[in-house]
């Protein structure tokens, strides 16, 4: 019998310790190539996740989702006048580990199967591309990397959910590999504002630019 319990014990630990690691992966931001900055000179309006999975299940208060969405509709269609390329960015999990985890503790939000994978119904942005992503970080799909250069973009607007983990990580891919990023608070839902804040300051320091225009943290 204790070897039994011991064994149930151990494999629920490595079951544990596997999901962990599975997670860890799947929250990173990527690394990559760096761009060429000099070749590209174009910017791009980056739509991440506004799925009705992640808009209608995460908890947002009602009146800020329809203040914020109504924000990105007019900044999308202010890109489509001026020629400006807009990808969507949609999260769907992938592989067991990461798909059981989610159903277990994020409600099965973005996971296959979901009615709530497509873009919520009051998102108006007639993008260019969209993009699925299993990882939180856009650039997890390198087809999101591929269209970027085929439009020779060196900056980027990034808009949408969640500020702290999302929005984040993608930002933080893209800094990675030597774009300009640039992100409106007014145009971004977030959970947790506390955490949001910080996020923003940790973008700051990443090189993002924040607007409203803030002070960089400064470095000790």
């Amino acid at each position: 019998m204790i070897t039994a319990v011991g064994a149930v014990v151990a494999a629920l630990a490595f079951a544990s310790a596997c999901s962990a690691l599975v997670m860890r992966r799947v929250n990173a931001p990527t690394t990559g190539t760096a761009i060429d900055r000099n070749a590209r000179s174009a910017s791009a309006l980056l739509v991440i996740d506004l799925q009705t999975d992640f808009v209608d299940g995460n908890g947002y208060d009602q009146d800020e989702v329809d203040r914020v969405l109504q924000r990105i509709n007019a900044r999308a269609a202010a890109a489509r006048a001026d020629g400006t390329p807009v990808a969507t960015l949609r999260q769907v999990y992938r592989g067991l580990v990461a798909t059981t985890v989610i159903r277990l503790v994020g409600k099965g939000l973005g996971t296959p199967g979901s009615t709530g994978l497509g873009l919520h119904v009051d998102v108006d942005v007639d993008a260019d591309v969209d993009v699925v992503k299993s990882r939180l970080d856009g650039f997890s799909n390198p087809a999101l990397g591929a269209w970027l250069a085929d439009n020779e973009v060196r900056e980027l607007e990034i808009v949408g959910l969640d500020g702290c983990y999302c929005v984040k990580a993608t930002a933080i891919g893209a800094l990675n590999r030597g774009f300009d990023v640039r992100l409106d608070d007014e145009l971004i839902l977030a959970g947790d504002q506390a955490a949001w804040q910080a996020t923003q300051q940790h973008l700051l320091a990443a090189g993002a630019v924040v607007l409203p225009e803030r002070p960089k943290p400064h470095r000790t």
